[in-house]
């Protein structure tokens, strides 16, 4: 069976490799690289669970898709691969320093190719699946624990911030202390720091935060929802996004309103090869 991964398509990385080969230069190195990075790979997601970051999502039906495991193809290029490569490298270390800081608490980690990796966590009853990053205890009571979340982000996102809210270094995102919280109630330990670093001049802002006892319940309470829903194959309401924003949905093909009860996988067959 042929491997599509070597398709030749207009403006690809591979097209670019032939086009560069006899050019002077190293532009070829370069367009190597962006076809390894823009190669696809094994779809890692499962269905059956809902990770805590698909929670973020605020339309029922599109965590309902991912949940019922209806998969689809993506396209990432090769720049956003590299920004998302470089912000696992930047996790890899600051755990590396929380681990030489003494302060990893190692019953909630586990090495992988001699790196530090949080545990995978699985909440059954409500389908509720999440890796926090690190789990540390304070260096002088090592019996008060903290969830931390890395995140690193841009100068502009560091500092100044984007459409109206302000840098991560002076108010974190709500969405990540809204998720952050999902760690705190699933593991019952009640706090947490995200820890944001800068890419472009590595300062640090690191935020505390308190557990939200009300925020988990109504989590809890929507993935049971969904989880329901989809098990007796049902299809999710949808949520329409402003600004045209459903029309970047992978499933905008298949999401409407006379949408058939979900039975993924044949709801996609032909539409979405993956």
């Amino acid at each position: 069976m042929p491997d599509d991964s070597l398709k030749i398509g207009k403006g690809s990385a591979l097209s670019r490799i032939l086009a560069l080969r006899g050019a002077a230069g190293a532009d070829w190195l370069q367009a190597a690289i962006d076809n390894w990075l823009e190669t696809p790979g094994q779809d890692e997601r499962a269905g059956g669970w809902m990770h805590a970051s698909l929670l973020d999502e605020d339309c029922d039906r599109y965590v309902g898709y991912v949940y019922a495991g209806v998969r689809f193809s993506e396209k990432i290029d090769a720049l956003t691969w590299r920004k998302f490569r470089t912000g696992d490298k930047l996790e890899e270390r600051v755990i590396e320093e929380l681990d030489g800081a003494g302060l990893l608490d190692y019953s909630f980690m586990h090495k992988v190719n001699e790196h530090w990796h949080g545990n995978t966590q699985e909440i059954e009853e409500f389908r509720i699946r999440f890796t926090p990053d690190a789990v540390i205890h304070h260096p002088e009571h090592a019996e008060d624990l903290f969830v931390v979340e890395i995140k690193s982000c841009n100068n502009r996102m560091f500092h100044t911030g984007w459409r109206g809210q302000p840098g991560y270094g002076t108010k974190p995102s709500q969405i990540h202390v809204d998720r952050t919280n999902v760690y705190m109630g699933a593991l019952g330990i009640h706090r947490a720091i995200l820890y944001y670093e800068c890419k472009d001049c590595h300062e640090v802002k690191t935020h505390f935060l308190n557990y939200d006892s009300e925020l988990w319940e109504k989590r809890k309470f929507r993935a049971n929802v969904i989880r329901k829903l989809v098990d007796a194959e049902q299809t999710p309401q949808k949520t329409i996004q402003p600004f045209g924003g459903c029309l970047k949905c992978p499933f905008y093909g298949i999401c409407t309103d006379e949408t058939p009860p979900l039975t993924a996988p044949k709801l996609i067959k032909g539409i979405f090869p993956r």
